[in-house]
């Protein structure tokens, strides 16, 4: 990982065969992870791409995102964007994520970007982004599983995920904010933007702080809400037990539960 990656770039770039890579928590340098990626996120046959616990930097990112995009470019058909991208535990941050969302990257069905130092500040960016068409290989962005925990999400940060959420054109179906940094006033956001949400179908949301009211009245919201089939839902705060007895007996009470709903405390 001491080198400019150009090597494995190449080799990689060559690979007539190649459909996965990961290349996770391997110890790469920044200019090693952006050769890599250079390489690699143009090739049509590409599935899964997962960098995951590496050291690029947020300038390591805005320069592959401007390499990759020219590198598209030139190629026809474009290539569609793998299925899964594994960014966890890298230094991306908000920064680095808008540099590869404003050089028009197609988002994959699966991202993590847990534990990537992000603030919130690019989620906007992001929601745009799996809403509107890409022209550029013919289809709607069709990101469905999405991980945001072990970052420090901001209420502003949520606003934008629950845009998401409610737009028409969404198609998130997986949502993990467990061990953001949420408190009471971002699970209101999410509490009151309930009943808009049409595809999502698991959302985690333990290790945050909530208190008890704000548990229960996320807990009333849910009888206005159709589609979750499964909700982790708890607190650092020291509370007892008989807490999320309560809780899960809202949800009982005020949602037409299906068969195969889980509730996790």
């Amino acid at each position: 990982g001491t080198d400019d990656g150009a090597p494995l770039g190449q080799a990689l770039a060559e690979s007539q065969a190649l459909t996965s890579v990961f290349l996770a928590d391997a110890g790469l340098s920044g200019p090693v992870v952006r050769s890599t990626l250079i390489a690699v996120a143009t090739n049509p046959r590409l599935a899964m791409l997962d960098v995951s616990g590496n050291y690029a930097t947020a300038e390591n990112y805005r320069k592959i995102a401007r390499s990759v995009t020219q590198r598209a470019k030139s190629l026809a058909p474009i290539p569609p964007p793998p299925l899964f991208l594994g960014l966890r535990n890298t230094r991306v941050r908000d920064s680095g994520l808008r540099h590869l969302l404003d050089a028009g990257l197609s988002l994959p069905e699966t991202l993590r970007l847990d534990g990537t130092h992000l603030d919130g500040t690019s989620l906007g960016a992001l929601a745009r982004c799996a809403t509107r068409p890409d022209t550029k290989v013919g289809q709607a962005s069709f990101l469905r599983h999405l991980t945001l925990a072990c970052n420090n999400i901001s209420v502003d940060g949520v606003r934008a995920i629950t845009a998401l959420l409610v737009d028409p054109l969404c198609r998130l179906e997986t949502l993990d904010l467990s061990c953001a940094h949420l408190g009471d006033a971002a699970l209101a956001v999410l509490a009151d933007s309930l009943a808009g949400m049409h595809t999502l179908r698991s959302l985690r949301l333990d290790g945050n702080k909530f208190s008890h009211a704000a548990m229960n009245r996320f807990a009333e919201s849910m009888g206005d809400n159709r589609s979750l089939t499964q909700l982790s839902l708890s607190t650092q705060e020291d509370l007892p037990q008989n807490v999320f007895y309560t809780t899960y007996n809202i949800l009982l009470r005020n949602r037409a539960v299906r068969d195969g709903f889980h509730f996790a405390s």
